[in-house]
């Protein structure tokens, strides 16, 4: 069935429905889910493995200048009372927008059947959702003129108010056993950019309430503060972005203090490092692509063999768990194998190791449609050719525990193509089970040639021409992998 999501009701609520599809993309993000009929559970929803992000949006702020309340400017008193009285009205906003989420939190953990995608409750949530007990919480308000509070916080430190502030305008109500973090219109949208996979996004955030717990951070530090931090330590063990050198110090400090009176993101932007950094990753979108089209097609019910969409989810939850700099190696990879196919050949594949989990392996395999051959018939020749490419890793690699195959017609000389994914997951093999797939890996030399867990290959054949395919598609084999 179909699945029809929404877009978000006001304004703010599109911006931010629009900017988790990007960074979250579409399989796992949800606008204005519902609980019953009319009664919204919040404004968005992301599920990603054993993670709710959980999303408040608040468009109608009463931060606006009010003129009845502050004619003169000079008038230290009157600035004093506008400032108070938008104080209470926004502090509410913000208490509104925890009280919603914290509810969303309730409901989820004792009514997980009860979620729909549409206001009259008709639709179920269509992903499965994993054990309650398993699940961690991420939460955030997005309020709409937090920006100007920041503004006035800055403009304070710096002396420039002949006022004060109230107290927990420094604050904003931190409860370390129950965080939630405030971002706003300006803020959202950079984090948005900046962390725009699952992986780093919740990392980010996890680690942020971590640093909160230990106390030895300041409860009022800002996501502006920790993001270039966070983009400038890459862990080259996992390809991705970090905190490692801010937890050697909290491990060496008992406190760990911010020296930024401003906001430190403009000057980030103009360094070197991030103009490169933005430079050096322009390549990995290929792979949000790859992923957000399949997506597209599991919400449309457009998947063949009248796939699951949860099946699906478990396919691309493997790819959409990457970071942002991994993404940018396998990305290349894959553009390397579109690069170079022969248009002589069959077929031509690729394995590459994850480098973010050592445990995945992708294969990128292109493989020609024969003269006059039947498309459906194509695409079940070519599933079946990906599966020896996995059954071949699995023989041949057992640190690798799943194998995802992304099978299609060669790229750069087809204007259509469809895309297979395919996920295999590896098992232990008898000896007899290992000959044989090795055999049929010597005799359609697949993924003879292994550097450092990436592999190339040609075809040469050893297997007769009226002989079954070793592809397991049970056609002969000058009808299936044969060059022609």
């Amino acid at each position: 069935m179909k699945i029809i999501k929404s877009n978000g009701i006001t304004e703010g609520e599109k911006l931010v429905a629009k900017l988790c599809e990007k960074s979250f993309l579409k399989l796992w993000s949800y606008a204005n889910l519902y609980k019953e009929p009319g009664k919204e559970l919040c404004d968005n929803f992301i599920l990603f493995g054993n993670t709710i992000i959980l999303i408040s949006e608040k468009t109608k702020t009463p931060f606006e200048y009010d003129h009845n309340l502050h004619k003169d400017d000079d008038n230290k008193e009157i600035g004093q009372r506008y400032l108070d009285i938008l104080w209470k009205r926004w502090s509410k906003e913000i208490k509104s927008s925890e009280d919603q989420l914290n509810g969303a939190e309730r409901w989820i953990k004792k009514h997980p059947d009860k979620i729909f995608i549409d206001s009259k409750c008709l639709q179920k949530f269509p992903l499965e959702l994993p054990n309650i007990n398993n699940i961690k919480f991420i939460k955030i308000s997005v309020i709409n003129g937090l920006d100007k509070v920041n503004k006035l916080r800055e403009q304070y430190n710096n002396g420039e108010l002949d006022y004060d502030l109230p107290e927990d305008m420094f604050l904003f109500g931190i409860n370390l056993e129950n965080i939630i973090h405030l971002l706003d219109d300006y803020t959202f949208p950079i984090v948005m950019k900046e962390l725009d996979t699952i992986s780093d996004f919740i990392n980010f955030f996890q680690k942020k309430e971590e640093f909160l717990k230990s106390q030895k951070f300041p409860v009022g530090i800002l996501d502006l503060d920790l993001l270039p931090i966070y983009l400038l330590d890459i862990d080259p063990m996992t390809c991705c972005f970090s905190f490692k050198q801010l937890e050697t110090m909290s491990n060496q400090y008992d406190t760990v203090l911010f020296g930024n009176t401003v906001d430190p993101y403009p000057d980030f932007c103009k360094e070197e490092y991030y103009k490169n950094l933005k430079k050096d990753l322009k390549s990995s979108y290929l792979w949000d692509y790859l992923i957000d089209s399949c997506a597209q097609d599991a919400l449309d019910d457009l998947l063949v063999e009248q796939q699951d969409i949860n099946d699906t989810n478990k396919t691309l939850k493997i790819m959409a768990e990457e970071p942002r700099l991994s993404r940018k190696y396998i990305s290349e990879a894959y553009l390397e194998t579109i690069d170079t196919f022969n248009n002589n050949a069959s077929h031509r594949g690729r394995a590459v190791q994850s480098p973010y989990n050592k445990e995945i392996m992708y294969v990128f395999l292109q493989v020609k449609r024969q003269d006059g051959e039947d498309y459906t018939d194509y695409r079940k020749r070519r599933r079946a050719f990906a599966t020896v490419y996995c059954n071949v890793i699995n023989a041949n690699h057992p640190c690798i525990k799943y194998v995802v195959a992304i099978v299609s017609e060669p790229v750069k000389y087809n204007l259509y193509l469809s895309r297979d994914f395919i996920l295999y997951p590896c098992e232990p093999l008898s000896d007899e089970e290992k000959k044989n797939i090795l055999k049929i890996q010597k005799d359609l030399n697949v993924l003879q040639i292994t550097r450092n867990m990436k592999s190339k290959d040609t075809h040469t054949s050893k297997v007769g021409r009226n002989d079954k395919c070793p592809c397991g598609s049970g056609l002969k084999y000058k009808k299936c992998c044969l060059n022609k």
